[in-house]
């Protein structure tokens, strides 16, 4: 018979074991000193594991982690004396921006209301423009990754490997070349 395993220690100390494989495990455990050896330690260690004292959660443990997760809270008074700095700082720069322009009052307000407007507009034709690009680009990566798996999955039943290396080295150089001359064709396309 092999020796123990910690396994088979374990559950012959915890008497968990049944009669014929204990008495399988006690008849070994008379031939094999290394085994007899390995069960003391385990026994020990068992022993050891049993007096340790019972650990129990404190009641505000999660407030504690949580302050020292985040060690400062902000007052309610720091968060208005915060908020008012920003509102003054925004309020004096629209300021200075209408004595500076030239502009009437209406007419400066007419031009920021336009500014936002444009803003949100431009936002979110790029937002829609990147899902779009986005998405599409998925498409064509789970397309080219398919493409190449079924390839490949071709490529094995080839009979040479010297084929099947050669064939994708001129893969490669092919995509290669294909990726600078797409990276050269762009900025004529930005320029149209």
């Amino acid at each position: 018979m092999s020796c123990l395993s910690a396994d088979d220690i374990y559950l012959y100390l915890e008497g968990e074991l049944t009669g014929p494989d204990a008495s399988r495990i006690s008849e070994h455990l008379e031939h094999c000193a290394a085994c007899r050896e390995a069960l003391e330690e385990r026994g020990l260690l068992l022993q050891a594991a049993r007096r340790l004292p019972r650990w129990t959660v404190p009641q505000d443990f999660a407030r504690q982690v949580m302050e020292r997760l985040f060690p400062q809270r902000l007052s309610l008074g720091r968060a208005l004396w915060t908020a008012a700095i920003g509102t003054f700082a925004i309020v004096t720069s629209l300021l200075l921006v209408f004595l500076f322009s030239g502009l009437g009052l209406l007419n400066f307000l007419m031009s920021l209301n336009q500014s936002i407007l444009n803003g949100l507009r431009d936002l979110a034709v790029f937002g829609a423009k990147f899902v779009k690009t986005f998405t599409l680009m998925v498409k064509v990566f789970a397309q080219f990754t398919g493409f190449v798996w079924e390839n490949l999955t071709r490529l094995s039943g080839l009979p040479s490997v010297e084929l099947q290396a050669a064939l994708v080295v001129i893969a490669v150089l092919f995509t290669a070349s294909v990726y600078i001359g797409l990276r050269r064709l762009r900025p004529m396309g930005e320029r149209s």
